[in-house]
């Protein structure tokens, strides 16, 4: 799937609007056949939004919008472009944590589909020091700890709210532990 163009024979175009950038991307691209396609792209709002709504059941995970006045800016954070992804959150089962007992990393949570799985990315030193707060007393270090150990839960598995991950980025990430009926 090609979405921009960088550079034509001879020519940085980075520097040029993305308007300019997409019409030399049709042309470069008006011959190519499956499996190269130009993307789907739109300047309707209302487009869209029936895509990011229709189109999550193909495992498409969002969309990216862009300026059409933009330079291109490499690097996240440039504001040259947004991503829009679908966000779940769902309850996991809390199986342990990583890191210390007084400042976690990581949870390992089994996921209602079966998986198990480690959260990503690490937790902030907030989610960590609450977490640590809320389990206190009920971790055990697991057998064969060790630095960076998982430490397991003491008495009934509690349950998280974890944001599972769509598309290619399969990643889990970790949002609050529910509270105890």
């Amino acid at each position: 799937m090609a979405w921009d163009v960088l550079a034509v024979p001879g020519r940085d175009v980075r520097g040029e609007p993305l308007r300019d950038r997409w019409a030399m991307l049709e042309i470069l691209l008006g011959a190519a056949a499956p499996p190269l396609a130009l993307c789907m792209a739109t300047t309707s709002r209302a487009e869209a939004m029936a895509w990011y709504r229709d189109l999550e059941a193909l495992a498409v995970e969002g969309l990216v919008a862009k300026g059409l006045d933009t330079a291109y800016r490499p690097g996240p954070g440039t504001g040259a472009w947004q991503k829009v992804r679908h966000v779940h959150t769902v309850d996991a089962e809390l199986l342990g944590v990583t890191g210390s007992a007084s400042r976690p990393e990581a949870l390992l949570v089994a996921l209602p589909d079966g998986r198990r799985t480690i959260t990503s990315p690490r937790l902030t030193p907030a989610q960590a020091r609450r977490l640590a707060d809320d389990l206190h007393g009920r971790l055990r270090p697991a057998q064969g700890g060790g630095p960076g150990a998982v430490w397991e839960i003491d008495g009934p598995t509690p349950l998280v709210e974890v944001v599972a991950g769509t598309g290619r980025h399969a990643t889990v990430r970790y949002v609050r532990l529910r509270p105890a009926e």
